[in-house]
């Protein structure tokens, strides 16, 4: 895992998270922010035409206690 120390505003990581692989780094927000797709059934009209819902999503830098996002290369 990347130290926070090494971090460059506005750019962008692989890493794990719980949402995404790929993370943009925010300094001022200190948060990563990630790109989630979901597909949800509508009961009515499953399988066809799931809803999909696209994201943006907030996760914290991992650390022991806190944060979901684990960058391990800048992109």
């Amino acid at each position: 895992m990347l130290p926070v120390a090494s971090l460059r505003d506005g750019a962008w990581y692989r890493g794990q998270g719980r949402n995404a692989m790929v993370g943009l780094w925010d300094a001022r927000s200190h948060c990563f922010w990630t790109i989630a797709v979901n597909d949800f059934a509508d009961p009515a009209k499953f399988p066809l035409e799931p809803l999909r819902q696209v994201r943006l999503k907030r996760e914290g830098y991992a650390t022991e206690s806190t944060g979901t996002f684990r960058p391990t290369k800048k992109l």
